[in-house]
């Protein structure tokens, strides 16, 4: 019975440290373009990383919803 209070209590964790991960990396990749977009200049690969920027943090959402919900 331990066991499966530690297990639960790890996955609890897993969920939070993704969340917490894909919005650091969506929060980088989408204010990192931020110079490049105030410029007018906006290249493919920093519109790329801005969108790749918003997934992660669509993303992160998803999976903090999805905990309180399944989990």
């Amino acid at each position: 019975m331990n066991f499966s209070l530690i297990i639960g209590f790890v996955e609890s964790l897993t969920s939070y440290y993704l969340t917490l991960l894909l919005l650091i990396m969506g929060l980088l990749l989408r204010f990192r373009t931020y110079p490049a977009y105030k410029s007018r200049q906006l290249t493919t690969d920093a519109a790329w990383a801005r969108s790749g920027g918003n997934v992660c943090m669509i993303a992160s959402g998803i999976v903090l919803v999805s905990h309180f919900l399944f989990i």
